[in-house]
């Protein structure tokens, strides 16, 4: 073996094990099945590796991910082109999980894909912090924006620039009587 031809092997094993620390890595073939995931993936997913290799991709798939989403990213992927998104996965436990994605395809010397790779980052307590913030401007009865968004959105667009809806409902407090007992009922 020459020097140079170790030197790049050394180099590549450097490259894996700064992206296998720092990242929840996978690869599949052609067809989405698992042929390898770091420690980081059984961590992330809650499943080993035994479990995931082998099996489809879509063990970790979450419902509540639209499709257009996945036809979107296989559209990608397949015209060789690198897809990056963010999506909510499913743990072995049922557990929610978000990552930011960059999946791509890897192509031999002929320019044929002969797998997909995918490197992400967990970033579940960023949309869950996110959530949180979200919920700090809307009326939890109403469901809908409270005082707090629309000072925020005053800042935003300029004092100049906002309109004002007054709307007076007589015997509001009745009302807001009722919708309190219905959020209770639904508890």
């Amino acid at each position: 073996m020459s020097l140079p031809y170790h030197d790049e092997i050394q180099k590549l094993k450097q490259y894996k094990m700064i992206l296998d620390h720092n990242s929840i890595v996978s690869k599949t073939d052609v067809n989405g099945i698992i042929t390898y995931v770091n420690d980081k993936f059984c961590e992330a997913s809650g499943y080993s590796k035994d479990e995931l290799i082998g099996k489809n991709h879509r063990i970790i798939k979450h419902p509540d991910n639209p499709e257009h989403i996945y036809q979107h990213m296989w559209d990608t992927i397949k015209n060789k082109k690198i897809w990056q998104g963010t999506l909510k996965n499913r743990k072995k436990n049922g557990e929610a999980y978000y990552v930011k994605s960059t999946i791509a395809p890897i192509l031999n010397s002929y320019d044929k894909i002969i797998e997909y790779i995918a490197a992400r980052i967990d970033v579940t307590d960023l949309v869950h912090k996110d959530e949180i913030i979200k919920n700090q401007f809307m009326d939890e009865l109403t469901g809908l924006q409270n005082r707090t968004a629309l000072l925020h959105d005053l800042k935003l667009n300029g004092e100049n620039k906002a309109s004002l809806v007054l709307i007076n409902i007589d015997r509001f407090q009745i009302l807001m009587i009722i919708l309190d007992m219905k959020s209770e009922m639904r508890c």
